[in-house]
């Protein structure tokens, strides 16, 4: 299950780059992509921060994935306890044997793993709501930038 957040900033003219890039047959959109590479080392950052022990060193940017103007970001956590603390648990087994945990009879607790979010996929809290003003302000510039290019007036 992949779970993924997102930042939403609202900028005129956007879908009309869309359009513009597709009909002149522009796959790249190099502002856009900086803009996209450079926020994902800020929650990269940021993540890290706010990750708790051993989990802080597996927070990795991935990439920038896409073309045009719809390109995005992936930042990764690749630690085994990241989704718990992340999002909590309620769900646990027993009377399984060896690490095949599903083996098992699952129960719920109550009250579980309390969810301690340090990247705030659900709500936008945390490292997400951290970046999300520069993050904003990058791609706001790095569209005006990719409308001058493609005017012919820029870069």
């Amino acid at each position: 299950m992949v779970r993924s957040a997102s930042v939403d900033i609202e900028v005129r003219g956007a879908r009309s780059l869309i359009r513009a890039l597709r009909l002149m047959q522009d796959v790249e959109a190099p502002f856009v992509r900086e803009a996209m590479e450079e926020s994902g080392q800020l929650l990269t950052g940021a993540a890290r921060g706010r990750a708790p022990g051993g989990i802080a060193q597996t927070v990795d940017f991935i990439g920038v994935r896409g073309s045009g103007a719809r390109i995005r970001a992936t930042v990764k956590v690749r630690h085994p306890g990241a989704k718990s603390m992340e999002f909590g648990r309620r769900k646990y087994y027993r009377g399984f044997t060896g690490r095949r945990q599903r083996s098992g009879q699952a129960f719920q607790a109550s009250p579980g793993q309390r969810a301690r979010p340090f990247v705030g996929i659900r709500r936008g809290d945390a490292a997400v709501g951290a970046v999300k003003n520069d993050v904003g302000r990058k791609l706001i510039q790095a569209y005006e930038r990719e409308w001058a290019r493609v005017a012919g007036r820029g870069d």
